[in-house]
């Protein structure tokens, strides 16, 4: 019997983790931030946040968190009558755990701008923890990209994979579809990521490329984090493969 490698049972852990964090910290930017400083916004919070202060005028008093659950939940039910139901545990996490947190945040948080910061300043502070939660969370998204896209019978655009790896990477031969053969990949990993080491990446890479996508690869000095150089390679591909579309 082999022993049981601990890197494998903590990555997941760590990853599930670190999107936690970054919810509770997309929830707090909101609900601390931009809502008692009178802000609005785009998405589903900004939906919700709309949609809750006019359930209020009628008498009808509904968490935001919850009425983020439930445009989520509706978002996700119409995208899995489109484009399949491999959303993968992560992105129903996500949705969970930012409900979750706005609603603890509502609860605990004191009324009014408790910060006793200017009010365009709490919604720029809040804008910021909004924006670095999410980035937190796109950070370990690369690999529920390539599990699901490579998967999918419709085509898209492309797949963006940075310091992610393809789950179940020998199985991938068997089970892509047409759209995912149809789809052209990016993958880019630090040369140092201690994370996603290059070997995993590669052996990833190897196998999307073996089952007949085609792959494009760069490689950076880096650890597990987002360059400049990796921004402007994410920038030209994107321009090629919606350049394509046009």
């Amino acid at each position: 019997m082999k022993p049981i490698n601990p890197d494998i049972v903590l990555k997941p852990v760590k990853e599930y983790v670190l999107m936690a964090v970054g919810m509770l910290m997309y929830s707090f930017g909101w609900i601390g931030c931009i809502l008692p400083a009178g802000g609005v916004g785009g998405g589903a919070a900004g939906l919700s946040l709309v949609l809750c202060n006019a359930l209020s005028t009628a008498g009808i008093d509904l968490q935001i968190g919850t009425m983020v659950f439930i445009i989520n939940a509706v978002l996700l039910l119409v995208a899995g009558f489109i484009v399949g139901w491999n959303f993968g545990l992560k992105t129903i996490f996500c949705v969970v755990i930012i409900s979750l947190g706005m609603n603890f945040w509502q609860e605990v948080l004191p009324d009014g701008n408790f910060l006793g910061v200017d009010n365009l300043l709490a919604i720029v502070m809040g804008g910021i923890l909004a924006g670095a939660g999410i980035a937190l969370c796109f950070s370990q998204g690369g690999s529920m990209a390539l599990f699901t896209g490579l998967r999918e019978e419709l085509s898209i655009a492309g797949i963006i994979s940075l310091s992610g790896y393809l789950p179940l990477a020998g199985r991938i031969a068997d089970e892509i579809r047409p759209g995912g053969l149809a789809t052209p990949v990016f993958m880019g990993n630090g040369d140092f990521d201690e994370i996603v080491p290059i070997p995993v990446a590669q052996q990833s890479l190897q196998a999307i490329s073996h089952a007949g996508p085609a792959v494009s690869w760069r490689d950076y000095p880096t650890e597990h984090t987002l360059s400049g150089e990796a921004l402007r390679d994410t920038a030209l591909f994107m321009r090629r493969v919606l350049g394509g579309k046009h």
